[in-house]
């Protein structure tokens, strides 16, 4: 699963050397999760909350820190 947080950036090379470069919070592939930063590093702590003891426990604890996180 991936983080839907992405931005899309343009290199401002021509259109046939054109790549799009998106940038994710966190990425999780089932056993491992890899993140880079320290708001990511409390998205992906929030993650896992969420996956270890459900959404609701997740958002109250990301409102305890008083910490903008949007489920994914």
């Amino acid at each position: 699963m991936q983080s839907k947080s992405r931005k899309w950036c343009d290199l401002g090379m021509n259109s046939r050397k054109r790549k799009n470069i998106f940038f994710i919070r966190f990425v999780d592939n089932g056993k491992i999760i890899l993140y880079a930063g320290i708001s990511t590093g409390i998205d992906m702590s929030l993650y896992v909350a969420s996956k270890l003891f459900g959404k609701e426990q997740a958002l109250k604890t990301a409102q305890l820190l008083e910490y903008k996180w949007e489920y994914n």
